[in-house]
């Protein structure tokens, strides 16, 4: 389990085991913000906000980050593995729409 702290002494959380609070996710996302505005192609950054987002039910922005990263996928099978998120995300959110 890896464990990063803040300057408080608090745990960021683990991303193994998914530990995050409202403080946690809040700071991360910020970091992840700051990396990409510094460097908006950082798949890394780009992969964890979009995680996050998810676990936080944020469908609208889940969807632009999915396709931030369509743009920067490099080979079909990354494109298709992304373009089948979209399409489920849309599916849960459609009344009848998912399994």
């Amino acid at each position: 389990m890896l464990f990063q702290w803040d300057v408080t002494g608090r745990p960021l959380g683990s991303l193994y085991e998914g530990e995050v609070d409202d403080y946690t996710r809040e700071l991360a996302e910020a970091v992840l913000r700051e990396l990409l505005s510094k460097d908006d192609t950082n798949s890394w950054a780009l992969a964890e906000l979009t995680r996050l987002r998810e676990e936080a039910g944020d469908a609208k922005e889940v969807f632009a980050l999915l396709t931030r990263q369509i743009d920067l996928a490099m080979t079909d099978a990354e494109t298709r593995t992304l373009v089948d998120r979209i399409v489920g995300a849309v599916l849960e959110r459609e009344p009848g729409g998912g399994p």
